[in-house]
Protein backbone atom coordinates (compact mmCIF):
# COMPACT_ATOMS: atom_id res chain seq x y z
CA UNK A 1 0.00 0.00 0.00
CA UNK A 2 1.26 3.22 -0.59
CA UNK A 3 1.16 6.30 2.19
CA UNK A 4 -2.80 7.25 1.06
CA UNK A 5 -3.49 8.86 4.19
CA UNK A 6 -0.94 8.84 7.75
CA UNK A 7 -3.02 10.61 10.02
CA UNK A 8 -6.15 7.59 9.38
CA UNK A 9 -3.16 5.07 9.51
CA UNK A 10 -3.13 4.30 6.10
CA UNK A 11 0.49 3.92 4.78
CA UNK A 12 2.40 1.28 3.74
CA UNK A 13 2.49 -1.98 5.91
CA UNK A 14 -0.62 -1.15 7.19
CA UNK A 15 -2.78 -4.31 7.20
CA UNK A 16 -6.77 -4.44 6.34
CA UNK A 17 -9.35 -7.16 6.27
CA UNK A 18 -11.52 -6.16 2.89
CA UNK A 19 -14.71 -5.81 3.64
CA UNK A 20 -15.84 -4.96 0.61
CA UNK A 21 -15.07 -3.77 -3.26
CA UNK A 22 -16.63 -1.47 -5.36
CA UNK A 23 -16.18 -0.04 -8.73
CA UNK A 24 -14.28 2.84 -7.34
CA UNK A 25 -13.73 2.13 -4.08
CA UNK A 26 -12.24 -0.42 -1.38
CA UNK A 27 -13.67 -0.45 2.23
CA UNK A 28 -11.43 -2.12 4.83
CA UNK A 29 -11.01 -2.14 8.43
CA UNK A 30 -7.09 -2.03 9.78
CA UNK A 31 -6.41 -5.26 11.67
CA UNK A 32 -2.86 -3.90 13.59
CA UNK A 33 -1.67 -0.85 15.14
CA UNK A 34 -2.99 2.52 16.96
CA UNK A 35 -6.22 2.59 14.15
CA UNK A 36 -6.69 -1.24 14.93
CA UNK A 37 -11.01 -1.37 14.28
CA UNK A 38 -11.29 1.78 12.44
CA UNK A 39 -13.23 1.48 8.98
CA UNK A 40 -11.49 3.24 5.84
CA UNK A 41 -12.48 4.07 2.46
CA UNK A 42 -9.34 3.53 -0.11
CA UNK A 43 -10.42 5.35 -3.49
CA UNK A 44 -9.30 3.67 -6.72
CA UNK A 45 -5.36 4.67 -8.19
CA UNK A 46 -5.09 4.28 -11.73
CA UNK A 47 -1.56 3.44 -12.00
CA UNK A 48 0.34 4.28 -15.33
CA UNK A 49 3.41 2.70 -16.68
CA UNK A 50 4.80 4.50 -19.41
CA UNK A 51 8.21 2.74 -20.23
CA UNK A 52 7.77 -1.17 -19.68
CA UNK A 53 5.42 -3.73 -21.20
CA UNK A 54 3.94 -5.62 -19.02
CA UNK A 55 2.87 -8.82 -21.71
Amino acid sequence: MRNVNQSFGLCNGTRLIITRLGERVLEGEIVAGSNEGQRVCIPRIVLNSSGCKLL
